[in-house]
């Protein structure tokens, strides 16, 4: 996925084009595009890891290779040899010298996949833990989860449940509960599994956002009658939702901000734009954007900021370093590097009692699943 980047050397544009990904820097303007890696499949993760971008991507031969881009240079090593996991879909992140890789598989005798966790220290990595069976999160085609960050070494792992359905579909839609479930990866650790959002509605789009407090979702669905945009969030372990938009045409391109401290819900309905402001989350006020668009499409977005926080920004489809709506906060953080450096977390034990909740029963559901890498080559 296409990505706004901004670490210590400036603001970046990562982007897929042509087999090859490239960057292009903002300094008043946009520079000419340079190539980052070639003979490359088009989805591709990004991370920050200390200060460079860490990509994950497929070559055109099935090999996994990871990229470490500073601003300045671009290593590569190879990762997997993925050319038996058709499909997949990894993210890595790291912390304290641990790389935590998170991936999917076919499973077997359904069409979904399964959600697999491995850890590597200074030895190769451990077995893989099985996690969930997913299907394609919000009606994407090869994207089966989302992992949304937190804080260092605080990641949530978004994906939607597999569910056989129950009877044959009509007009495209199931009987079963479509699910969104999460759980939360800590310091290496695996929480257990929550869920998020159901409908019985086909779901085609959703975002989400993160703080230490609180957990937000928007939720675009397809039902018999039309489409629906729900609006859900958990704040202080209190749930609420909100429905922002209902009609005939598509919703899609959603997209969720926190700036200075004001929470922004971006959303399309057919070609319009709309925006929502919740300062009172009980009275969301949805309005139609000073710029109406047609050519947009959604990229990652990785900075550290408490004035602006995103998981995703929207920008131009043909044009991915064209951002729309809050350029000048991007920009301006830019300016400020010392404002989005990861400082290391403080990991005494009166630091991390807060989170204790998030791991109750872990080791004994993990325990359950226990490694399931050999069971899957013996099928």
């Amino acid at each position: 996925m296409d990505c706004i980047a901004i670490i210590d050397s400036g603001l970046y544009a990562i982007y897929w084009q042509n087999d090859t990904i490239w960057r292009r820097k903002y300094n008043g303007t946009w520079s000419n595009a340079t190539k980052i890696i070639e003979d490359v499949l088009q989805d591709f993760s990004a991370n920050l890891y200390q200060d460079s971008v860490e990509i994950l991507c497929s070559d055109v031969s099935g090999l996994i290779k990871k990229v470490v881009f500073d601003g300045s240079n671009v290593t590569i090593s190879e990762n997997l040899n993925a050319q038996t996991l058709h499909n997949a879909q990894y993210w890595v992140t790291n912390y304290q010298n641990l790389s935590h890789m998170i991936y999917t598989i076919p499973a077997l005798g359904h069409t979904g996949h399964v959600l697999v966790s491995q850890t590597q220290g200074d030895a190769e990595f451990s077995p893989a833990v099985r996690m969930d069976g997913i299907s394609p999160i919000c009606g994407g085609k090869d994207r089966f989860f989302k992992p949304i960050f937190v804080a260092d070494g605080h990641h949530l792992i978004f994906y939607q449940l597999w569910q056989e359905e129950r009877a044959r579909p009509i007009f495209g839609l199931g009987f079963s509960e479509n699910k969104i479930a999460y759980r939360e990866i800590f310091h290496g650790k695996i929480g257990r599994q929550n869920i998020f959002f159901n409908t019985h509605d086909q779901l085609v789009c959703c975002a989400f956002l993160a703080t230490k407090h609180s957990i937000h979702g928007l939720f675009a669905s397809r039902g018999m009658f039309g489409y629906r945009l729900v609006y859900k969030n958990i704040i202080n372990e209190k749930m609420h939702e909100t429905v922002l938009a209902e009609g005939p045409q598509i919703i899609h391109n959603t997209a969720i901000y926190i700036v200075d401290g004001v929470l922004h819900l971006a959303f399309m309905q057919g070609d319009a734009l709309y925006t929502a402001t919740l300062e009172e989350i009980h009275t969301p006020v949805v309005k139609l954007a000073s710029r109406p668009e047609k050519l947009i499409k959604k990229a990652k977005f990785l900075a550290i900021s408490d004035a602006f926080l995103a998981d995703e920004v929207l920008v131009h489809k043909s044009k991915p370093w064209e951002i729309l709506l809050f350029d000048s906060n991007i920009f301006s953080m830019a300016k400020v590097k010392s404002s989005i450096k990861i400082q290391p977390c403080d990991t005494k034990e009166e630091k991390t009692e807060e989170y204790d909740d998030f791991f109750d029963n872990m080791e004994d559901e993990l325990r359950a699943f226990g490694s399931f890498e050999e069971r899957y080559k013996n099928n």
